[in-house]
């Protein structure tokens, strides 16, 4: 039992002095970045990296040359409306540009999109369901006349033994029918 013991507490002890594999030469930012990639040795690890910043300087460029054209040019109708939702797309993934009125509209309005998406989804989602629900219910509805209420309710209030208050209330929250 204590020769286990030992093993095990040795075994922990030589986890903790070690490195964890091919991922702990890089910082705790590249770990996060590269933690489920398939790249498995560091230089494999770093020509990934290279791509990824070559990708990100090509949508920083991408981004630049979409706004020259969409604001010095007036293009046909689908083509800005191209131009002007990939700027869209592209304002959420390129660098923060505060002082750019364009770019702050642009990424607000990807950002409205994507809650009103959400918001939406969610709503068509709850009528569907409360939908099926209510059309399982079986609905009854009571044949009345509107002057037979005028007259019930007359007759509480002149003969009746409640308020004109109570029976107004009392009127107002009985069903009523389409007659």
């Amino acid at each position: 039992m204590s020769a286990a013991a030992l093993r095990l507490g040795g075994r922990a002890l030589l986890r903790r002095t070690q490195p964890q594999g091919p991922g702990s030469v890089f910082s705790e930012q590249q770990r996060r970045l590269f933690g489920k990639t398939r790249a498995s040795n560091p230089q494999e690890k770093k020509q990934l990296a290279i791509r990824l910043a070559e990708i990100d300087e090509k949508k920083e460029e991408l981004y630049s040359m979409a706004f020259d054209v969409v604001s010095k040019y007036r293009l046909p109708r689908n083509i800005g409306r191209q131009n002007r939702l990939l700027l869209e797309r592209l304002s959420v993934q390129v660098q923060p540009r505060p002082n750019d009125l364009y770019w702050r509209s642009r990424r607000r309005m990807e950002r409205t999109k994507r809650v009103v998406l959400f918001v939406g989804a969610h709503t068509l989602f709850y009528t569907a369901v409360s939908g099926l629900f209510w059309l399982g219910t079986e609905v009854r509805i009571k044949e009345r006349n509107w002057w037979d209420d005028v007259e019930h309710w007359c007759n509480g209030v002149f003969y009746g033994k409640k308020s004109w208050t109570e029976e107004l209330y009392d009127w107002w929250n009985t069903p009523r029918g389409s007659g």
